[in-house]
């Protein structure tokens, strides 16, 4: 931070007459008035298309946080410090107890302060006061407490005119590039639906117990850090490979000789949240392992199906649809159990056929890989510049004389 700007705690420059504070405890039922929860607040926006609402009784009991927009909104819970200025369309509306609202006085630019807070300064500042056991949070008396800069307004809209500008160019960028990585997924789903979708002639209509030799779960005895044989558990399945991180061990024989995997044994997570439910990855005999209870091995009949074109099957819109239909779930639970799984329908063109899809197959999923690291490479680079360009800005090295028409600029290579 310039270490010629007088400082402040957020406590001493809000509005007298409103202090910082959270929202409204308990919604209720959804009415007529918009209402900004934490997960609302992200990348310095409010996500207003995804609000929801309560209703005129219950936020009346809240007049305190009744928006008027130009206010800041801070995320309390979940992702605490996502911070954001209140849009002038969102008066009227009200936050929730995850969200925290300061009303600043005039010697402070709203924007100044957000971005700010987004700065590495001001993430440090705020990260000092996180905690909890559960979730992290900020307190409101820590957020009360942290230092703001208060340089001359006019150095502060300066300041934030060319942030405004230096991040229209960087957000764009980030669009972008986002587009691009959905861009190249979408192309492998593509083509990875197109082939289940137009089976030929000699494909015959299967389903999974009949390629296969066995569907079993895995051990249910605890395992540990110690031991000799890893224990594959639903965490190691990270898109569509075996992710050797992480992993807990046996040294329990009867286990080893039950639930050794075998080369190309295909593993199936049963359950989880609906959106891991049927991850899927081929043991491919990096080492000895055995597999816990929450997967399904399927140990293929290598005569009719091979496993690569099994795996990518099971990862078709075709079978996730069908994995949907027939998936049972509770609250924060969906669960596929070994019987339905056997049920699972499988098109199954003759091996010959099934190699030569598989290597089409990999090779595009090679060069969608290759794109996507590229992608995500270049999003990370761009939100670097994000957090350079900000520390640049509070050490004072984005601006000018005051007073200046002249601003310095920030260049954004896209």
């Amino acid at each position: 931070m310039n270490s010629l700007w007088r400082t402040a705690p957020l406590q001493e420059v809000v509005e007298e007459d409103s202090p910082i504070t959270y929202g409204v405890v308990k919604p209720g039922k959804e009415g007529d008035v918009l209402f900004v929860r934490g997960g609302d607040v992200s990348n310095g926006r409010i996500l207003h298309n995804q609000l929801r609402t309560i209703s005129q009784e219950v936020s009346a009991q809240y007049q305190r946080t009744l928006l008027r927009g130009g206010e800041l909104v801070v995320s309390l819970v979940g992702q605490p410090g996502q911070v954001a200025v209140v849009p002038s369309f969102l008066a009227g509306a009200n936050i929730a107890r995850q969200v925290g609202m300061v009303r600043l006085q005039s010697i402070l630019n709203a924007n100044f302060v957000s971005y700010f807070l987004q700065s590495p300064d001001g993430r440090k500042s705020l990260g000092t006061y996180t905690g909890g056991s559960v979730q992290q949070v900020i307190n409101l008396r820590d957020l009360r407490t942290v230092n703001v800069p208060i340089p001359p307004i006019a150095e502060q809209k300066q300041i934030v005119a060319i942030l405004d500008e230096a991040f229209e160019g960087i957000d764009s960028a980030i669009s972008n590039t986002e587009k691009n990585l959905a861009n190249a997924r979408e192309l492998f789903e593509s083509y990875l639906n197109a082939i289940f979708t137009r089976k030929g002639d000699d494909w015959e209509d299967k389903k999974i117990k009949d390629v296969a030799e066995k569907v079993e779960y895995g051990t249910s005895a605890k395992s540990s850090p110690d031991g000799e044989v890893p224990v594959l558990r639903m965490g190691n399945i990270q898109n569509g490979v075996l992710d050797w991180n992480d992993l807990v061990y046996t040294d329990n024989q009867e286990d080893i000789d039950k639930y050794l995997l075998k080369y190309n044994d295909v593993l199936f997570n049963r359950t989880n949240s609906a959106e891991h439910v049927g991850k899927t990855a081929i043991y491919k005999g990096d080492m000895p392992a055995i597999f816990a209870g929450y997967l399904i091995r399927i140990h293929r009949k290598e005569d009719l199906i091979d496993a690569d074109f099994l795996n990518f099957y099971l990862n078709s819109y075709r079978a996730r649809e069908y994995g949907k239909s027939v998936m049972s779930q509770s609250v924060n639970q969906a669960n596929i159990n070994g019987t339905k799984l056997k049920d699972y329908p499988i098109p199954v063109p003759p091996l010959t056929e099934q190699t030569q899809i598989v290597k089409k197959l990999s090779c595009l999923l090679t060069e969608t890989q290759r794109l996507e690291a590229i992608y995500q490479q270049k999003l990370a680079a761009l939100n670097e510049l994000k957090q350079s360009t900000l520390q640049r800005a509070f050490s004072g090295e984005l601006t000018v004389e005051v007073g200046d028409a002249a601003v310095a600029g920030v260049i954004v290579a896209a």
